[in-house]
């Protein structure tokens, strides 16, 4: 970066909001205590079982359950209407060991030693190196300088600087537990301090800036979770699987039990040494960071990480190094925008993470589903939400561009990846149709589904919160706003999950039960549009227009408290002379007349068809007005209202073409009602006769009318989100021919 860019521009605060060490910290947490509570618990019940088991009611479980995956090739109505109605088989009586204490005892034994490991690891460490406290009785200016830059780097609490002795390079480490915290310094270290003060005085730094930051105990118990899942949690399960497996025979529900047992727990044993590594790299690059806010460390630290620099590897090296590379740590010194961005594999982390979780309902029951979709829905809000704010800062503060796409694709990657197993696809498979027709008919569309709508819910997290973050700048309790934030976050990961994640499970059922011999394809494109029209009307409406107004509210508070700097909070270096805010969002309330224009428009073309056709047809005006005429003259100009208000808009397309087709909707159906009592009543005069006035018919239209009204909601919706996506296409384009001036600390193409 050059120095007119240092001068102009401000540079993000990496630690205004959670970071992403933290995010991930949270995940590998998580990952592991979901897989150990679900598959912990239930290899731990196979083990006990004997003790209260009870052959009878084993057997009408076993009945029960062949009968509703039919896998002898008849379903039989009465238990699929129990599954669908998330009953337990209650003709076999009370389960006569229905517990989750295995499940809490295994996740108990997991933490205690976890913990035990965290507690011990620092003696351990103190008596394998052998590190001693520093005698700072034979160099009194040592000790007052290590106090010194304990105060500069503000670390509160009392800290043992101790020695390797053992160790004749140049390093240090902080490490501790609570109560305890350590800075080892080497032999070469102790010998900088006399040879190259600045060097010095930048590598303490950087140790102290981990303390500061408060990772050391997320470090450590990082080190504990992943050595104790591999070694007390995984090997001890996946042998007695494979001993259940022999014992059980290799076939059908077993087989595929075991299969996905197995592949859980090999697929987690990778992906967490990977979080691992992804969380230490984040660690240190925080405390660069944070090092690099002190006087000169942050050209001292440049200098000692341009000497350290080696032969660049490629993407995988960067994957399983635990630490990062020497020109990452150099980037991350004097442009910190890698760290507020989001990652790909984060975002698919998460995903893999929440699918894992849904497994829980294995454990819960299927009745308690909906708990299970809110506990997750609530996980992800909070960790997707801290990363989709960290870039919004990215935004605001930097002029850059937001970089939440492929992190909506790879979280809807890995909530498929990690929903779909060989036990998940084993239950649903019809014996008449081969296993293929099954995944592509309904598992990959069942993907794509998954994928769109976690990108869709990942823009609108991004646009809601741009829209929202120059309140929070400007506001006393910015708290608040991002609290509401992942409120509204979590409202839309409840009802996105409600509607996408049982679509596959129900589309197989409901072919083996009333479809049947329907193509695969179809069935779960009908369940598609069925889950869509069956719901609560009122409450789709409610929820279509509450996140369609709430980004927009954002923007109207944000031009009354207008401001041309961000909040300190926002920024790690003060504010230089002459910045500029990010420009804001604009609201462009005038493309809402469309849905008035276009209502107006409609209710003209109704009038006069009802009147003209009143006057020459009645008959024929009875029957349009009872067939399809009135669906089209409601459901049309939604449509139309949603894509002319999206197209004219500027930000929040998809917002406003769902409120412009609202107010069309609105005006349409309560006009339509009154267009067609004036056309009664214009019959009426023809015949030297009153106006009707019986008001039942009316209203019994009015619900006709509304429930056409719910459907041209639900399709403006949709040809709101595909004008949206060919206008931000045009408008690519177009900017390619004409650019614009980079702003101050543009992004690198």
């Amino acid at each position: 970066m050059s120095a007119a860019g240092e001068a102009t521009s401000p540079r993000p605060n990496p630690f205004a909001i959670p970071s992403a060490t933290s995010v991930r910290f949270a995940l590998l947490a998580i990952a592991t205590s979901t897989a150990i509570f679900i598959w912990g618990g239930a290899t731990l019940s196979r083990r006990i079982a004997p003790l209260t088991t009870d052959p009878a009611y084993d057997a009408c479980e076993r009945q029960y359950w062949d009968k509703v995956i039919h896998r002898d090739g008849n379903a039989d109505p009465s238990a699929l209407d129990t599954y669908l109605g998330n009953l337990p088989p209650s003709n076999c009586g009370p389960h006569p060991s229905i517990s989750l204490w295995p499940n809490f005892a295994v996740l108990a034994f997991f933490w205690l030693i976890v913990l035990v490991l965290y507690w011990w690891m620092p003696a351990w460490r103190l008596r394998r190196r052998r590190l001693r406290p520093l005698a700072f009785d034979e160099n009194p200016a040592l000790s007052s300088y290590l106090t010194e830059l304990r105060l500069t780097a503000g670390v509160t609490e009392e800290v043992t600087f101790v020695a390797n002795y053992l160790d004749p390079g140049v390093s240090g480490l902080a490490f501790g537990r609570l109560g305890r915290r350590y800075v080892a310094l080497s032999v070469g270290m102790l010998a900088l301090f006399d040879r190259d003060r600045s060097a010095f005085r930048a590598i303490v730094l950087h140790e102290l800036a981990h303390l500061r930051n408060r990772d050391v105990d997320v470090a450590f118990i990082t080190i504990a979770v992943s050595r104790t899942y591999l070694v007390v949690i995984v090997l001890p399960i996946m042998v007695a699987s494979a001993l259940d497996l022999l014992a059980g025979g290799i076939h059908g529900y077993i087989l595929a039990f075991a299969v996905t047992l197995i592949w859980y727990l090999v697929f987690l044993a990778v992906v967490v040494p990977l979080i691992r590594n992804s969380l230490l790299r984040s660690r240190e690059l925080h405390a660069d960071a944070r090092a690099a806010l002190w006087d000169k460390a942050s050209d001292d630290l440049s200098r000692l990480f341009t000497q350290q620099r080696r032969r660049q590897g490629g993407w995988l090296s960067r994957l399983l190094a635990v630490h990062p590379f020497p020109s990452d740590r150099i980037t991350a010194l004097t442009d910190n925008r890698n760290l507020l961005a989001i990652g790909f594999g984060e975002a698919l982390t998460m995903g893999l993470t929440i699918g894992l979780g849904l497994d829980l309902r294995d454990v819960l029951g299927v009745e308690n589903i909906s708990f299970i979709y809110i506990f997750w829905a609530i996980l992800l809000a909070l960790g997707m939400g801290f990363s989709v704010w960290r870039d919004a800062i990215n935004w605001y503060v930097t002029h850059g561009p937001t970089k939440v796409n492929m992190a909506g694709v790879g979280l809807g990657m890995g909530l498929a990846a990690g929903i779909i197993s060989p036990m998940e696809v084993n239950w649903f498979e019809d014996p008449g149709r081969p296993i293929v027709s099954y995944v592509v008919g309904v598992i990959l569309p069942w993907c794509v589904v998954l994928v769109v709508g976690s990108w869709l819910c990942v823009r609108w997290m991004s646009t809601a919160t741009r829209s929202w973050l120059p309140v929070a700048a400007t506001t006393k309790r910015p708290v608040l706003v991002v609290m509401i934030s992942l409120i509204a976050s979590a409202a839309l990961f409840i009802t996105f999950f409600n509607y996408a994640l049982p679509l596959a499970q129900q589309a197989a059922v409901i072919q083996t039960r009333t479809l049947r011999g329907w193509p695969q394809e179809i069935v779960f494109l009908t369940i598609v549009v069925t889950r869509a029209a069956t719901e609560p009307r009122v409450l789709v409406i409610i929820i279509l227009l509450g996140f369609a107004i709430y980004p927009l509210v954002g923007v109207g508070l944000t031009r009354r408290l207008r401001t041309t700097s961000p909040a300190s909070w926002l920024t790690i270096n003060p504010v230089p002379a002459g910045w500029r805010a990010r420009e804001q969002l604009t609201p462009r309330f005038a493309v809402v007349k469309a849905g008035i224009v276009t209502a107006l428009l409609a209710l003209v073309l109704i009038f006069t068809c009802y009147l003209v056709g009143g006057l020459a047809a009645p008959t024929t005006l009875a029957a349009a007005v009872g067939g399809h005429l009135t669906h089209a003259l409601v459901i049309v100009p939604e449509v139309i209202a949603a894509i002319i208000a999206t197209a004219r808009a500027r930000d929040f397309r998809v917002s406003y073409g769902i409120i412009s087709a609202f107010i069309a909707g609105v005006v349409i159906t309560i006009g339509e009602r009154i267009a067609m009592q004036l056309a009664l009543c214009a019959m009426a005069m023809t015949h030297n006769t009153s106006c009707p006035s019986d008001m039942n018919p009316f209203l019994r239209a009015l619900d006709v009318m509304f429930y056409d009204f719910f459907w041209g909601l639900e399709l403006a919706f949709i040809a709101a989100l595909l004008t949206a996506a060919v206008t931000h296409r045009r408008l690519q384009d177009n900017s390619v021919v004409t650019s614009s001036v980079a702003a101050p600390f543009s992004p690198s193409r």
